[in-house]
């Protein structure tokens, strides 16, 4: 009985507490209000914001792709000891919802340049894809 729950618990904290990496989060979707703000926004104020976001994105998925190793690392040496290591899992924090709320506004405002037909030079630009990360 008591290895039952011990086997649960370790599965529990196995499925719920690990960090996930970036290649497997999807965008969050802007918000109507904030979409009819990018709308306003010119051609150069939409390359710009995607500039920003874009540095932004690979600020956050460095840390959320750390947080994902270091977990894995910890779930193999879980199995060793016996689940002490779970106990210090990071899961996903507050960088998984930033991230997956910056994909979401690069998305709209890459969907804006297509709709408005800015010309965008291929250097300023990196058009998100979701393996990128």
């Amino acid at each position: 009985m008591q290895q039952i729950f011990i086997l649960t618990i370790i599965s529990t904290l196995i499925f719920t507490g690990c960090a996930t990496k970036t290649t497997k989060l999807q965008p969050t979707p802007v918000s109507h209000n904030q979409m009819e703000i990018y709308k306003q926004f010119s051609c150069t104020q939409i390359t710009s914001s995607l500039a920003i976001l874009e540095k932004r994105a690979q600020r956050v998925a460095g840390i959320q792709n750390d947080k994902a190793k270091s977990d894995a690392v910890l779930i193999s040496w879980g199995w060793i000891l016996y689940g002490v290591p779970y106990l210090f899992l990071d899961g996903n924090s507050n960088e998984k919802a930033e991230f997956e709320t910056i994909l979401g506004q690069k998305e709209a405002l890459e969907d804006l340049l297509i709709q408005k037909n800015c010309s965008v030079n291929s250097t300023e630009l990196i058009i998100s894809t979701p393996d990128k990360y």
